[in-house]
């Protein structure tokens, strides 16, 4: 136990002694790095003028490259960020304006299917009313006195032939026979024996 109690307090010394070691080494080492701005590394001379030796000035200039391979690695990282950033911006632009045309261009094709059924819709109407035209002219050549004409003693499908068809409601039966009641669009009409025999407003 005594045998390695001290061995163990030897080796904390030499890690004792082997940490303030590494210290001086790192400061030193800064110390060098900011030196290295100041001394004219190129022609290996001290701020002052004195001459280096050849190995500081090979410390110096292999510092400074150091030195300035990470500053150069850095412009590089960040004007690769930059650049996709960039990209990243104009891709966005793009899209949204890709979006606005796409909307504008639904936009104006449902404004155009909009008045192309509209056009439809108003040719499709005015063929309607001149075929509609055309079948009352042809009623009023054909029936002549009797087109949309309602008189007592008129049948009942001259009627309808001449003006409109009529809907049966009902009928009714008494000494005189049997009496059909119809209506028309603004008249309750009696009929019998197929010819009208009375009517009255709705």
């Amino acid at each position: 136990m005594k045998h390695f109690g001290m061995i163990y307090r030897g080796f904390n010394m030499r890690l004792i002694e082997i940490r303030p070691a590494c210290f001086f080494v790192a400061v030193a080492m800064a110390c060098f790095c900011v030196a290295a701005n100041a001394n004219d590394i190129e022609n290996c001379r001290w701020k002052d003028g004195r001459a280096m030796s050849a190995k500081d000035c090979d410390l110096f200039r292999k510092l400074k490259a150091e030195d300035d391979a990470k500053a150069a690695a850095y412009r590089q990282r960040e004007a690769a960020r930059l650049d996709v950033e960039r990209h990243r911006v104009e891709q966005r632009k793009n899209d949204a304006a890709a979006n606005v045309a796409k909307e504008s261009d639904r936009a104006a094709q449902l404004r155009r299917e909009h008045d192309e059924e509209k056009a439809q819709n108003a040719k499709l109407r005015d063929v309607a009313m001149k075929a509609q035209a055309d079948e009352r002219e042809a009623r009023r050549r054909k029936c002549g006195k009797d087109f949309e004409a309602l008189r007592i003693g008129m049948t009942l499908d001259r009627y309808e032939e001449c003006t409109e068809a009529v809907d049966h409601v009902t009928q009714t039966v008494s000494q005189s026979g049997v009496t059909e009641v119809y209506r028309s669009t603004f008249y309750l009409i009696q009929a019998r024996d197929g010819r009208i025999v009375s009517f009255t407003r709705r």
